[in-house]
């Protein structure tokens, strides 16, 4: 009856540790977002940002031999309290807007994981954002 007692109490215990652990999937500023192609994501209420656009992805694939390893650029469109940007953005590229940095940090697929089937809807981008100035 003891053990039951104790079992119980401990099973009790870690479920509510559990359940009052913090989401730290939702987006916030200075951390990591991933964001899906055609998803808008607000940061903390502060700002939104919409994958929009795969502009050009001419990275060389794992398998080929390339002179190059070519690039990626995207569309992003930020939103801040009414003002917007619509810019394309290079992997590593920063934009200062509003009082907001976005620095674009990857894209998603890898090209060693892009074939003839990859489309749009395949992509995400990560994305850290900080207030400035």
């Amino acid at each position: 009856m003891k053990a039951a007692t104790i079992s119980i109490f401990i099973t009790i215990a870690i479920a509510t540790f559990f359940s009052c652990q913090k989401d730290d999937t939702t987006p916030s500023l200075n951390k990591e977002i991933t964001i899906r192609y055609g998803e808008t994501v607000d940061i903390a209420g502060e700002m939104a940002i919409t994958f929009d656009e795969i502009v050009e992805d001419s990275r060389c694939p794992c398998t080929d031999d390339c002179l190059s390893s070519g690039r990626v650029v995207v569309r992003l469109i930020g939103n801040v309290s009414g003002p917007s940007y619509n810019c394309p953005f290079g992997e590593n590229s920063i934009k200062t807007f509003n009082g907001y940095e976005t620095k674009l940090l990857e894209v998603l697929p890898a090209p060693c994981d892009i074939d003839s089937t990859t489309t749009p809807n395949d992509y995400k981008v990560k994305v850290v954002v900080k207030k400035v100035g």
